[in-house]
């Protein structure tokens, strides 16, 4: 008894589907509860080892370098900017962070950093996304993401450079926003001194 003889005798007599109690199908039904449960099979085989590789792995210590940290959230303003991250060929042109004109964009170049759990001196990897933040016709909020570098390495060194290139960046984005208030508190000022009349200035003289 050949494999396609065993096929056709088992689609001539019918094949239960599941574990209820009625007829078995039969016939082409047989060739087509076949057909989707090696394409369920083919899915999950294709797919998974797919998305696995896909994720940074240290071969060195033979662990995933599953912990992710959000590092940056970078302010995109200009075109110019996304060029930069995306040209760049060394993990250091890619420290160089390019700096935004404000701090008021509705895109953001999210820095997340993947490292081994536990192993801090060990090689982390750097992802970088365009996080693009709209509203459609609906009036519902709409989230994109494009991926601008993937799983760069880097060094315990670099990564310091990173978070500390990070930490300037926030310092920086905070004085821009405190001089804005600032400007903005002092020309509210001006704009209420010159509403107040000139014989109320000089009786309060």
């Amino acid at each position: 008894l050949t494999f396609m003889k065993h096929i056709e005798f088992r689609a001539a007599t019918g094949w239960n589907v599941g574990r209820g109690g009625g007829a078995p199908v039969s016939g082409f039904l047989v060739y087509l509860v076949w057909l989707i449960e090696a394409g369920i099979i083919y899915y999950f085989a294709l797919t998974i080892p797919v998305s696995a590789a896909g994720e940074p792995y240290s071969e060195k210590t033979s662990k995933w370098a599953d912990e992710a940290e959000n590092v940056m959230s970078l302010p995109v303003t200009e075109d110019e900017m996304i060029a930069k991250i995306k040209s760049a060929s060394t993990v250091d042109e890619l420290l160089e962070i390019p700096i935004p004109k404000t701090d008021m964009s509705n895109q953001f170049a999210m820095y997340t950093v993947n490292s081994i759990p536990g192993q801090e001196l060990e090689d982390a990897y750097l992802t970088v996304e365009l996080t693009t933040f709209s509203v459609n016709n609906k009036g519902e909020e709409v989230t994109t993401s494009e991926s601008l570098v993937k799983h760069a390495v880097l060094s315990s060194e670099k990564r310091k450079q990173l978070v500390d290139n990070a930490e300037l960046l926030q310092e920086a984005l905070e004085d821009y926003r405190a001089s804005v208030e600032e400007e903005a508190a002092q020309e509210a000022e001006a704009e209420q001194n010159s509403e107040v009349p000139p014989e109320q200035e000089e009786g309060d003289a």
